[in-house]
């Protein structure tokens, strides 16, 4: 047997002639609208630095009170991730717990408003 018979080629399929491309005109480019000025940033109220400090809340005290424990068992932990701990510990927290920290906070609230009368008295 040999090999020399030939392979049967198939016809091959006409190129398909692309459709012409339209011609799009071009825009004539809009003028830039004129930037318009923008007005002047409102001055921030400075400080006083005599002014009593806000009350903290009932969180801020749990969370001052665990994150050096958070911190002390997972030392890799980065803000965020400490940050996550503490509000699913304070999430956890039951109300005889909570009851501490909110007492806490109350206080705080109490010497706040008084130092602020005594502040805005002397103002």
């Amino acid at each position: 047997m040999a090999k020399a018979e030939k392979k049967e080629t198939k016809p091959k399929a006409e190129k398909k002639e692309k459709p012409e491309k339209k011609v799009v005109e071009k825009k004539a480019a809009k003028p830039k609208a004129e930037k318009k000025e923008k007005p002047a940033k409102k001055e921030k109220k400075e400080k006083d630095p005599n002014a009593p400090k806000r009350a903290l809340g009932s969180y801020m005290f749990f969370s001052a009170d665990k994150r050096g424990e958070i911190k002390e068992k997972n030392p890799s932990y980065g803000v965020a991730d400490i940050a996550k701990e503490l509000g699913a510990a304070w999430k956890a927290l039951g109300e005889k717990e909570k009851s501490k920290y909110e007492e806490l906070a109350k206080k705080d609230k109490e010497r706040y408003e008084k130092e602020k009368a005594k502040y805005d008295a002397g103002k």
